[in-house]
């Protein structure tokens, strides 16, 4: 008793006979969603109907008939090319294999429910292929178009990467008696690590390092704020206004909090008044805390207060402090830390101190000498402000 065939009509078969009629209709029409064709016609059909099996049911093996077996494979690899007849013999079944065909079912092999069942499975698993490349594809563009986004984000930061460097004092600098120098290194392309410094109207020398919390764009676009007030305050009449340290911070701070910017801001700013020889300066939480060398001898200084852009009724103190004939201010952000290699924060803070009172005021290559690696990526910005004063 035969069985009874099912019919997939969602499976698009293509058979491209030689001579019409040659396979029995009940041999094919019912296993799928057939389309019969010539020789001739076969590329025209195969490209309207794009089918997922093509049979082929050839009577003689020309240059012509099996040409179009290889231009077809040629245009889609996965697809089955399936050879049927029922008097088929090997010196026939090699030359369409090696023309690109991929199953022929020949003889007594050639069955109604078999031939159903090949082209089934072999139409199944071409359209799971397709529905794969297609995927694929569409992943690949989408990281192709991500490829460029990224590329054109990394050209604007580093754009404005540059834009940070010239917001930025020279380096090295004199004024004065004083030898001014900084360094940053971002741990990506921008920074939000800040740093600058000037002479004020009096003479007196105007500093501050500032740390934005966070990394990348957002914090880098905090920094350009940060430069705007430090100007407008490095430019106020000193015989008008209060312009203490405590003052800056205080300034800064509300201006901060009205931006209500995600990040907060710790920073040291500090006044260097050469006539007086003394410093003051206040902190908004700034660490590490600034580090005084003297000879061979360094020390941290006071610090303290609460970041800047948290807390519109914080209030900052300044520290006043006399200054020896000869000496050298330094202060760093905690991004220092992320490159020493010592493992508690003790030995981190101990092994900064110690360099930098072996290191004489030599500012060249400060960092790479401090951290003692090269081409190590940096985990945070870094940020050293380095004033010295010889005799």
């Amino acid at each position: 008793m035969s069985r009874k065939i099912q019919n997939d009509p969602g499976l698009s078969i293509l058979l491209i006979e030689e001579v019409s009629g040659a396979i029995a209709g009940r041999l094919v029409d019912r296993i799928g969603d057939l389309t019969r064709s010539s020789v001739v016609d076969g590329l025209a059909v195969l490209a309207a109907k794009r089918p997922a099996v093509v049979l082929f049911c050839l009577e003689s093996y020309s240059v012509l008939n099996l040409g179009l077996v290889t231009t077809i494979s040629g245009l889609d690899a996965r697809r089955p090319l399936i050879l049927i007849g029922g008097h088929i013999d090997q010196g026939q079944i090699l030359p369409f294999l090696d023309a690109g065909g991929t199953d022929f079912l020949v003889g007594d092999a050639l069955a109604p429910d078999v031939l159903n069942q090949m082209c089934k499975r072999k139409g199944n698993q071409y359209r799971k292929l397709r529905v794969q490349t297609r995927t694929l594809n569409r992943r690949q563009m989408a990281v192709e178009n991500l490829q460029d986004s990224l590329a054109v984000i990394e050209q604007d930061q580093k754009i404005g990467a540059n834009v940070q460097r010239l917001m930025m004092p020279d380096s090295p600098c004199i004024f004065r008696s004083f030898r001014v120098a900084h360094d940053i290194r971002p741990a990506l392309i921008l920074s939000g690590d800040f740093i600058d410094y000037g002479e004020m109207q009096d003479g007196r020398l105007l500093f501050c390092l500032a740390d934005v919390s966070g990394h990348g764009a957002g914090s880098a676009f905090v920094t350009v704020l940060l430069s705007e007030l430090f100007k407008r305050f490095l430019n106020q009449r000193t015989d008008s206004t209060d312009i203490s340290p405590e003052s800056a911070l205080s300034g800064f701070n509300q201006q901060l909090c009205n931006a209500a910017f995600e990040q907060h801001v710790t920073m040291l700013i500090g006044v260097v008044d050469e006539a007086s020889n003394h410093l003051d300066y206040a902190c908004a939480g700034h660490f590490p805390p600034a580090i005084l060398r003297t000879g061979d001898q360094a020390q941290f200084l006071n610090s303290g207060g609460l970041p800047l852009g948290l807390l519109r009724s914080a209030e900052y103190h300044s520290q006043h402090l006399t200054l020896p004939d000869q000496f050298e201010l330094l202060v760093c952000s905690d991004g220092v830390f992320e490159g020493i290699t010592a493992e508690s924060l003790e030995d981190k803070e101990r092994h900064l101190m110690d360099f930098v009172a072996g290191n004489n005021g030599r500012f060249d290559n400060f960092l790479t000498r401090l951290f003692q690696r090269e081409g190590e990526p940096l985990s945070d910005d870094v940020a050293v402000l380095s004033i010295l004063r010889e005799s």
